[in-house]
């Protein structure tokens, strides 16, 4: 099957990469509508088209079709992702581009995820307004913190660094989640209430 252009760019979707041994290769960049039109994912996401996309009911800028679903098919290096939900990226993105705290925090929160506590605290000394952005979840940066900690996906020592610097930076402790839990409820809830409560009284905080 030919692979069609970008109704975008009008470039291949055929895109040069690397393989794992630093090899060049050929790695398909594709996003295709509900409407049969293909976008790469840079495209895709510009501001003009997710505009069109956006709207209600969405309409593709290059068809003029209105789309039924901005659930579409995502190919690329990774494989074939079907019913993946564009509008959410699309939202999200125009929302960070409105308030740019928004995407540093989101940042944060992945980098959580990732592991990498040291990656986090370097944005936080450069972005320190964003150290109470809050997840999809109403959570702080301080309950993933506790949660990334306590659930493995830090380090114990990377994470009790993480936990005092968002102290130290001042990082709400009143704040509650979607389920109603303070920083503190949750650190008890965990069983870390101790580190909580030595850090911020080393910060001078109740």
């Amino acid at each position: 099957m030919k692979i069609p252009d970008c109704c975008k760019c009008e470039e291949s979707l055929m895109m040069e990469g690397e393989d794992e041994q630093g090899n060049d290769i050929e790695v398909l960049d594709d996003v295709e509508l509900a409407c049969h039109c293909h976008y790469h994912w840079d495209c895709v996401t510009e501001d003009d088209v997710s505009k069109s996309l956006r709207q209600t009911p969405p309409v593709c800028p290059n068809c003029s079709y209105s789309l039924p679903t901005l659930l579409v098919t995502v190919r690329n290096e990774g494989g074939q992702t079907d019913d993946f939900d564009l509008l959410q990226v699309l939202e999200e993105e125009a929302e960070c581009e409105e308030d740019p705290h928004k995407a540093v925090g989101r940042a944060c929160f992945s980098l959580i995820t990732e592991g990498d506590a040291d990656a986090v605290i370097k944005i936080l000394y450069e972005h320190p307004e964003a150290i109470n952005e809050k997840g999809d979840h109403g959570e702080t940066l301080l309950h993933a913190a506790l949660l990334a900690t306590v659930g493995g996906g830090l380090e114990e020592a990377a994470g009790s660094r993480l936990v005092e610097e968002l102290i130290r930076g001042g990082v709400s402790l009143n704040e509650c989640d979607n389920e109603g839990r303070s920083v503190l409820a949750l650190a008890h809830q965990l069983g870390v209430g101790a580190l909580i409560e030595q850090f911020a009284s080393g910060a001078g905080r109740a």
